[in-house]
């Protein structure tokens, strides 16, 4: 059977890139007012820490997506983890709106606002944030699917 940490690491980049969709799409359709917000946080994190002058644009673009891909890697193994300790994986749909809900509350309602690096939910202009909410529940309902089904995988597949 694959390690906890390993599905969570797998359901974690999966659920990141369909969400990364979802915020491609939002941007396209003119949801947001500006750039994406998880580009407007890394960006006001180099901004506070005197780099945003010092990065090549190309450069910053890739930090910033895979600064993205690995914060979903990492919620996808701490899922995973959890999943491993409260028994519950058959409620799997459940789990992943509360995980996409609790990322994007997290997130947007406490560390980033907090680190001076994005509006509260207050705050913010209220145009963007069903399609932020949309893309969290996306990533936890993608996160928490593709976990309950490495799960069931055969031992000569894994």
């Amino acid at each position: 059977m694959m390690h906890d940490a390993a599905r969570g690491a797998i359901s974690g980049a999966v659920g990141a890139t369909l969400m990364s969709e979802v915020l491609a799409f939002a941007k396209n359709a003119g949801m947001f007012p500006g750039e994406i917000p998880h580009k407007q946080i890394f960006e006001q994190a180099e901004r506070k820490v005197g780099l945003d002058d010092n990065i090549p644009d190309a450069v910053s673009e890739a930090s910033w997506i895979t600064n993205h891909f690995i914060y979903g890697i990492v919620a996808g193994v701490v899922y995973a983890l959890l999943q491993r300790q409260l028994k519950q994986e058959k409620a799997f749909i459940p789990a992943g709106v509360v995980l996409g809900l609790s990322l994007w509350a997290i997130g947007f309602g406490g560390w980033a606002p907090l680190a001076g690096l994005y509006p509260s939910p207050g705050e913010d202009q209220k145009r963007g944030q069903g399609a932020e909410i949309a893309a969290h529940l996306v990533y936890g309902g993608v996160t928490a699917t593709m976990h309950w089904m490495l799960g069931r995988m055969p031992r000569a597949v894994q």
